[in-house]
């Protein structure tokens, strides 16, 4: 039985059916349920740096902060409903290190429930390379969903 159950929180469209398996899983299992939102901060060159006001850059972190919280909001709501127990772990962390820190934190977990990445979402916070690593150097189960369709648990 999987009693810590670990699920990515992004921004894209099919994070919500990714909601759902992941809300589904962890009732049958009666699991926590960890939502891991991932903040990625861009690394900017020294040389461009200069070029960059420091509030251009300030805007783009509160932004990205402010998303997580829309979904940490969506997400303890659908927890919260359900009725199952739940925990936040919003994390920031260099755009080059999403995957790693993906499968960092699976380690740590019974069960991972990730989306397979899609290439037209366009939302910085989730990788084509996440599913892949954290499969091969998490070392823990991976359940990956994918983009499109809607599936019944």
């Amino acid at each position: 039985m999987y009693r810590d159950i670990l699920v990515h929180i992004d921004n894209s469209p099919a994070c919500t059916e990714r909601l759902a398996v992941a809300l589904k899983v962890a009732k049958a299992q009666k699991a926590h349920l960890t939502g891991l939102f991932l903040l990625p901060v861009t690394d900017i060159p020294r040389f461009m740096e200069v070029q960059i006001p420091q509030e251009i850059i300030a805007q783009q972190r509160q932004a990205m902060a402010d998303q997580g919280k829309v979904a940490q909001g969506v997400f303890e709501t659908a927890c919260t409903d359900a009725g199952i127990e739940f925990s936040w772990q919003q994390t920031t962390c260099a755009a080059t290190e999403l995957a790693d820190t993906a499968a960092m934190y699976a380690r740590h977990h019974d069960l991972t429930i990730l989306g397979q990445h899609d290439p037209e979402s366009g939302d910085p916070c989730s990788v084509s390379e996440m599913p892949d690593k954290v499969v091969l150097t998490s070392g823990t189960p991976v359940l990956i969903v994918p983009y499109v369709g809607k599936f019944a648990t």
